[in-house]
């Protein structure tokens, strides 16, 4: 679905995303879009801006095909930021939970992703619009969450070790974004194909196996 990617500042990944047609679910989880502040004002703003544009606000919301009409910017930074989720026990049983004590968020709006959504909805006589949970509620909204079993020495340390495999448990590996500790700023589906291949290359062959191994490929290819 990704069409381009292109670099607004040192800091700032930005990536055009196109789904196929009748694809159109993630116009149902859009606004019109509001500038920065306070989800409050936010919210305000979005509100303002529906009252004052109900023909954009129709045809965005009930117009057919919102993917065949629409290109999403996929905007991801370098900058530090983490959150993190716990598995607590409630009222109607265990669910997983936000717990931002840490003071580290991940922010709902990015300044400069939002003035180029602005800049590219002109050029193409387009409607620019928000997540409304990034409005509403101040949630950041993403497809790749990194992080939460690290590689360690023993299993004190960490989850997996150099090989990918779960300490304590033999021939459990894992080969997500689990295993990536640091947030990269850009989409992380080929670091974590890499990192794949790579483990998959450290497992011994069964006897009679006539698939060529990675070092075999690559060596191929030159």
């Amino acid at each position: 679905a990704i069409s381009r990617i292109f670099e607004p500042d040192e800091h700032t990944h930005i990536e055009l995303v196109k789904y196929p047609n009748g694809s159109g679910l993630m116009g149902k989880l859009a606004t019109l879009a509001a500038g920065s502040g306070h989800p409050i004002v936010r919210t305000i703003k979005a509100i303002w801006n529906t009252l004052k544009h109900p023909i954009f606000f129709m045809k965005a919301t009930f117009g057919a095909d919102f993917a065949k009409n629409s290109v999403i910017l996929l905007v991801m930074q370098s900058l530090d930021n983490a959150m993190k989720i716990k598995w607590k026990r409630g009222l109607f049983g265990k669910k997983m939970v936000f717990d931002n004590k840490s003071g580290q968020t991940v922010p709902a709006y990015i300044d400069i992703g939002q003035q180029v959504m602005y800049k590219y909805a002109d050029k193409v006589d387009g409607i620019a619009m928000n997540a409304i949970t990034e409005v509403l509620f101040n949630m950041s909204s993403t497809a790749h969450i990194l992080g939460g079993c690290p590689m360690g020495e023993t299993k004190q340390e960490g989850v997996i070790n150099d090989k990918f495999e779960v300490h304590g448990y033999p021939n459990m590996y894992v080969l997500d974004g689990s295993i990536i500790q640091g947030n990269l700023g850009v989409n992380p589906s080929l670091t974590i194909t890499a990192l794949s291949e790579y483990a998959m290359s450290l497992i011994p062959e069964k006897d009679g196996n006539k698939q060529k191994s990675l070092e075999e490929m690559m060596k191929e290819v030159g």
